[in-house]
């Protein structure tokens, strides 16, 4: 697996701009290889999301940790996340597997996510709107 894309500085995490710019990236190197590009969704219920359940701290390291080098963790929100990870399809729902496991030994559980979504580009016109939406991430359109 080779790294497609890259975040700038040394950020383990970034924001929801950055991570729509790193997937259209991703999404025009790929084309031409036989990688594929995937965007896992990670979105809290509302009890997580309006802060009546406290966020395991460590859950956004933790969360990267699962990831391999070249992978993207995005902060959506106060507690919704998406992962940008190229390579084959098997490759993206190992990630997947892994971010939902380690979901589950958080100390919130996995029921308290209630939109846990996984996009697989099919082809090189997609762009990363249509991704994010297909992954199940409000992008905000105008």
């Amino acid at each position: 697996m080779t790294t497609v894309v890259q975040p700038s500085g040394d950020a383990v995490v970034v924001d929801r701009l950055e991570l729509t710019e790193l997937v259209d990236t991703a999404l025009e190197r790929t084309c031409a290889g036989s990688e594929r590009v995937g965007l896992i969704h990670l979105g809290a219920a509302d009890a997580l999301a309006d802060g009546r359940i406290g966020l395991p701290v460590d859950l956004t390291s933790r969360l990267h940790g699962e990831l391999h080098r070249g992978d993207v963790l995005g902060c959506l929100g106060r507690s919704d996340y998406a992962a940008l990870v190229t390579g084959s399809l098997a490759e993206i729902r190992a990630a997947a597997d892994r971010l939902v496991g380690e979901l589950e030994n958080s100390d919130t559980g996995e029921s308290a996510w209630t939109e846990i979504g996984m996009a697989v580009a099919v082809d090189a016109i997609e762009c990363a709107v249509e991704l994010l939406d297909r992954a199940g991430i409000e992008c905000g359109r105008v």
